[in-house]
């Protein structure tokens, strides 16, 4: 054999050695990477958490029984007649602290015409049918269409402006009525297992419990209206929707994006070009590490959620986030920091017990002439304050009363509100109004 055919097949050899020990060590790394990834699906799966969308995801429900078709004609004919479009920016001018006169004029012109009050009695009979379900392709990860969210917040908008239209009309019971849509039109995402669905729910709410306090102080609901209002507020103490929405993000989010191939990976991050970015898509071996991490990350969140409120809430996101190493680009991209969705849901548990407490204070007046002396005397259950365990703070005089929870800087500022969320109390301060002419 010469000597240059046998130096080209000692080179061969030895790149053949080469690639095979970089095989081997591919191999190796895979089986390191997929230890980690079994214990995390295991330890979800040992706490019952969902492994796979369908479980999530919610079931068709019949044509008759659901508001989502009603919703959606009713936010068509605002947006297509002229002036419809307009209607939900000046209700929420109309709905603001210091309220604009302008606005207001301009809000009660548009609810005289007959395609507004088509569009707000549509909403009326939506509101009252069993349930609500949008047709999503939850399939689409990051692409997944929800145009329905922007809609349903400016309907909460309009409904309840014209709450507060009612009740400057001398229209109470129809006031009542408005605010009891309210809050039936914030429950339609309360099955959607998108953590923006629930933020947006969450938004809906604060309208809603608004318009009620705003019409309660001017005439008390009926008995079937009382009860009826107390039922739906019940429906937003729980703290279901959120887990359902976290584990929402870990399925048809995150899952989804650590499925994705390479080249598609790339416009996930934004940056075709950089080395690290095309280094993580190729590399399986680091991509396993990081899901484990994400899902471990997740894991975590959810396990949070459905424990009652702490203290050490507000330092979760360091504990969960600040060892995330830098190469685990998708973990630090998808998971970001949520312990303050759980403060933000808390709040809304908040609202909805202190209203509901509210509501029977001012029909314990009606039935004994006072207000309670304190909230024992109501005889309700689960109306404990959700950030400390304790019971709501409640005073009273002969004329009105004050109800609040202390927030979520579990500190009692004597039912002062702060517009800054981590501080202040969560108050209703309820005072009776006579004078109907106003919003």
């Amino acid at each position: 054999m010469k000597k240059g055919t046998a130096d080209i097949l000692k080179r061969v050899g030895w790149v053949g050695l080469c690639i095979a020990g970089l095989c081997v060590l591919f191999a190796s790394l895979s089986g390191l990477a997929n230890r980690p990834l079994r214990r995390a699906y295991a330890a979800l799966e040992a706490d019952g958490r969902p492994m796979d969308p369908a479980q999530i995801i919610p079931p068709p429900i019949p044509d008759a029984d659901n508001a989502a078709p009603i919703y959606q004609a009713a936010a068509l004919q605002l947006k297509t007649e002229p002036g419809g479009e307009e209607l939900g920016a000046l209700a929420a001018r109309m709905l603001e602290d210091e309220p604009d006169a302008e606005a207001e004029e301009a809000f009660r012109a548009l609810c005289a015409r007959p395609f507004v009050q088509d569009a707000i009695e549509m909403l009326r009979k939506g509101s009252r049918r069993a349930g609500c379900r949008y047709d999503i392709d939850y399939s689409m990860g990051w692409e997944t269409l929800l145009p329905h969210i922007g809609e349903l917040r400016n309907l909460s908008r309009i409904i309840c402006g014209k709450a507060r239209l009612s009740v400057a009309q001398g229209l109470q019971e129809e006031a009542w009525d408005d605010a009891i849509t309210s809050l039936r039109l914030a429950n339609a995402l309360q099955n959607e297992p998108a953590l923006i669905s629930q933020l947006v729910r969450m938004a809906q709410f604060s309208l809603a419990v608004n318009a009620i306090r705003f019409v309660a102080a001017r005439g008390a609901p009926n008995p079937q209206q009382y009860d009826e209002t107390t039922r739906l507020l019940l429906t937003f103490e729980d703290i279901a929707p959120l887990v359902l929405a976290l584990d929402g993000e870990r399925l048809m989010l995150g899952e989804w994006a650590f499925d994705q191939p390479p080249s598609e990976l790339k416009k996930i991050f934004g940056d075709e070009q950089s080395i690290p970015v095309a280094f993580y898509s190729y590399f399986p071996p680091l991509r396993q590490h990081d899901r484990a991490a994400y899902l471990s990350t997740m894991h975590a969140y959810a396990n949070n959620a459905i424990a009652p409120y702490s203290p050490c809430d507000t330092d979760l996101d360091e504990q969960l986030l600040n060892d995330v190493p830098r190469h685990f680009m998708l973990t630090r991209l998808l998971a970001p920091p949520l312990s303050a969705v759980k403060g933000r849901f808390v709040i809304m548990i908040a609202q909805a017990r202190v209203t509901r407490v509210g509501l029977a204070a001012i029909r314990f007046k009606q039935d004994q002439g006072a207000f309670p002396p304190d909230l024992q005397a109501l005889e309700l259950a689960d109306t404990d304050d959700p950030f400390t365990g304790k019971p709501l703070i409640y005073r009273a005089t002969d004329h009105d009363f004050t109800i609040y929870s202390v927030g979520k800087n579990l500190s009692d500022n004597g039912g002062t509100e702060s517009k800054d969320p981590r501080s202040g109390d969560i108050v209703w301060r309820f005072e009776k109004h006579t004078q109907a002419g106003q919003l």
